[in-house]
C-alpha cells in the first residue's frame, strides 16, 4: 500500500475528529446540555474513528509494505553526506511525527488552561499528568526526529488551536465538562493515529515510539470517559 492510502487514513481520521470538537464546542453555546460524545456523533462515526486502523492493515497485508523492496544503503563518503538526511524517511513517518507532536502540545496547551480555569481536584490531577505525560512524550519524540533532520512544531495544529480559542470562551460553570468531553476526543483521534503507525510506519524506531505511548493514550481516555459519564449523570 503506497503513501497516498495510509496518509489518507489518518487524514480521515482527522476529520472525524475534527467534526466531533465541532459539535462538542457547539453545544457548549448552548445554556444547558446533556449530550455524551457518544450521543453528539452517534456510535458509527466513533466505531469508524476506532476500525479505520484495522482496515488499513487489511489492505497492508494485500498489497503490503513486506511485499516492498528495502531501499538500497549508500555508505557516506564525506561529512555532508553522513547529515541526517529529511528526505531519508518515508513522508508516512514524517507525517506521523508532525501530527503526534501537534497532538502532544495541544493536550499541553489545553491542560494548562485546565490549571487556570479548573476548581476541581480530579480535573487538575488528569490535567496535571497531561502535561507530565505528554511533555515527556514530545520530548523522546524531538529526538527521533532530530536524528532524521526533522524540526518538530511547537505549537498544535490550527484546529486543536481553534478549540483551545473556543474552551477558553466556555464558562466557568461548564468549563470541567468541556474539557474532559475535549480530552475524549482528543485521545480518541489520537489513539486512532498511533494504531496507524503501529501498524503501518515504515522505521522500527517510528513504529516503537507510537507502540510505547499508545497505552498511555488508551488509559487517559478511559479516565477521560468515566469523568465525562459522571457529569452527564449528574444531569
Amino acid at each position: 500500500m503506497g503513501f497516498r492510502q495510509r496518509f489518507n487514513s489518518i487524514a480521515v481520521i482527522t476529520l472525524l475528529s475534527e467534526r466531533v470538537n465541532y459539535l462538542i464546542m457547539k453545544r457548549f453555546n448552548r445554556p444547558h446540555f446533556t449530550a455524551s460524545v457518544a450521543s453528539l456523533v452517534g456510535v458509527s462515526t466513533l466505531a469508524a474513528l476506532m476500525s479505520l486502523p484495522v482496515l488499513a492493515q487489511a489492505n497492508r497485508l494485500e498489497g503490503g509494505l513486506a511485499q516492498q523492496t528495502p531501499e538500497t544503503q549508500t555508505t557516506p563518503t564525506d561529512a555532508n553526506e553522513a547529515q541526517p538526511n529529511p528526505s531519508a524517511i518515508s513522508a508516512f513517518d514524517r507525517e506521523f511525527i508532525l501530527m503526534a507532536a501537534q497532538g502532544n502540545n495541544a493536550e499541553i496547551q489545553m491542560s494548562q488552561l485546565a490549571l487556570q480555569r479548573s476548581s476541581n481536584d480530579n480535573v487538575q490531577q488528569y490535567a496535571e499528568m497531561m502535561i507530565q505525560e505528554h511533555t515527556a512524550a514530545n520530548q523522546q519524540l524531538e529526538q527521533i526526529a532530530a536524528q532524521r533532520g526533522i524540526t518538530i512544531p511547537s505549537n498544535a495544529s490550527g484546529f486543536d488551536t481553534a478549540v483551545l480559542e473556543k474552551l477558553a470562551q466556555v464558562p466557568d460553570t461548564t468549563f470541567d465538562q468541556a474539557y474532559m468531553e475535549a480530552q475524549v476526543n482528543a485521545h480518541l483521534k489520537s489513539g486512532a493515529i498511533y494504531r496507524t503507525a503501529v501498524q503501518q510506519a515504515d522505521e522500527t524506531e517510528v513504529q516503537n515510539y507510537a507502540l510505547t505511548i499508545l497505552p498511555r493514550i488508551q488509559e487517559h481516555l478511559e479516565i477521560a470517559s468515566e469523568m465525562v459519564a459522571d457529569y452527564n449523570a449528574q444531569q
